[in-house]
């Protein structure tokens, strides 16, 4: 959609499974180095300067229910196991393409070092190098410890406080109503997007399971409940926010199948 919209003036920044994040001064320089650009895409801005060379910041995003996004990322990893990065397979089950999703799930959620979606990946894709930034004590000293249970407290509160000041959070479930709002909320600044250009698709939506263990009542269900457990309090707030600003921009939000995979 953004590079329908601004052909010439938009950059992509993403590679495979990478630890890659822009510091403020890297924004800057790619800015300063590609002063035609208007957008950026990327998973690698987890730090949310106000201004990038001097130029204000307009950050958008566009959240998952954190339940479907955990199941995809099990339909995803099993897909395409064959084919990811040697770095993304050491943070996977040793070949999960065998596994059951259940089993597959349950080693995320109780492997002993920090892999993707082993808790609140939502949460923490979008506080945890703003807050690592702050301070950067040596590892399994005191005062990392100290400041890694801090940060668990804190961390949901700060992920509100984040996306408070992102121009726009959408619903991908509701992703033409998004879009609907999204044209409306960049109208000051003279952006119009083409958005009859986006398609929708889902890369491993066929690898589903019976998903009958997804429930408190399950051992593993339980488990992956409670790592999601405040990723889905995230969740609820934005989509009331959502539904307030829609309704402000008088836009009604029918729940729609979009599933991104």
């Amino acid at each position: 959609m953004l590079r329908a919209s601004f052909p010439g003036r938009h950059l992509d920044v993403y590679a495979p499974f990478t630890d890659l994040v822009y510091t403020p001064d890297q924004l800057s320089r790619l800015l300063r180095d590609n002063p035609q650009l208007v957008s950026i895409a990327s998973h690698a801005i987890r730090v949310y300067p106000s201004l990038i060379n001097g130029r204000t910041a307009l950050y958008v995003c566009f959240l998952r229910d954190p339940v479907e996004q955990f199941l995809s990322y099990l339909t995803y990893i099993k897909k395409q196991y064959s084919t990811l990065s040697p770095p993304h397979r050491l943070v996977v089950p040793p070949k999960c393409d065998r596994l059951s999703m259940r089993r597959i799930a349950e080693w995320l959620v109780t492997h002993s070092d920090d892999v993707p979606f082993r808790q609140n990946y939502t949460i923490r894709f979008l506080t945890e190098r703003l807050f690592l930034q702050q301070v950067e004590p040596l590892p399994n000293s005191p005062l990392h410890l100290s400041l890694t249970s801090f940060y668990e407290k804190i961390n949901l509160d700060l992920a509100m406080s984040v996306l408070e000041r992102f121009l726009f959070v959408g619903i991908v479930d509701q992703m033409e109503t998004s879009l609907h709002v999204l044209q409306q909320k960049l109208a000051p600044y003279g952006l119009v997007l083409e958005t009859t250009t986006v398609p929708m698709d889902n890369v491993s939506r066929d690898y589903r399971e019976d998903l009958g263990w997804m429930t408190e009542s399950d051992r593993v269900g339980k488990l992956v409940l409670d790592s999601l457990a405040d990723d889905i309090r995230l969740y609820e707030h934005i989509r009331r926010s959502f539904a307030r600003m829609a309704e402000e921009h008088a836009v009604t939000t029918p729940r729609t199948d979009v599933d991104r995979g």
